[in-house]
């Protein structure tokens, strides 16, 4: 982050900017997480419920079906929140999805690249397929 004069949240300019406010508790940033959430459930069908452990430390539990998956995209998401507030006193959520996107087909073209072992190379293969289907029948 920048230095800056105040420890005031740069977004809503109300609380002071730890890490608990900037990544959930701000106002700003629960529209960026519903939008996540109303995102998530078009392209899934799965409701999720966002909750500050869940968004700042992921979710460790067995119950949550495509955990990984989730885990993935809620840190890119963490990513994105962090470099938007760089240049903006907003986080708006339509640059997210191509941000996800290009990470994944970052991540498969380095797999296919290094030539990585056949059971890594089908993981990031699975999550590409199974995220983005959505955008290929669109």
């Amino acid at each position: 982050m920048k230095l800056c004069d105040s420890e005031i949240c740069q977004l809503c300019k109300m609380q002071p900017q730890t890490l608990p406010h900037l990544f959930y508790l701000c106002s700003v940033i629960s529209n960026f997480w519903s939008a996540f959430q109303n995102w998530w459930f078009e392209k899934h069908k799965n409701i999720i419920t966002l909750t500050e452990r869940n968004i700042l430390f992921g979710w460790h539990d067995n119950t949550t079906e495509s955990k990984d998956i989730l885990n993935y995209v809620t840190l890119v998401a963490k990513y994105y929140i962090f470099c938007t507030i760089q240049d903006s006193d907003d986080v708006p959520f339509d640059g997210f999805p191509s941000l996800l996107k290009n990470k994944l087909n970052t991540s498969q073209q380095i797999a296919v690249k290094n030539k990585t072992s056949e059971k890594s190379q089908q993981k990031v293969e699975r999550l590409y397929l199974r995220f983005f289907s959505f955008y290929l029948l669109s």
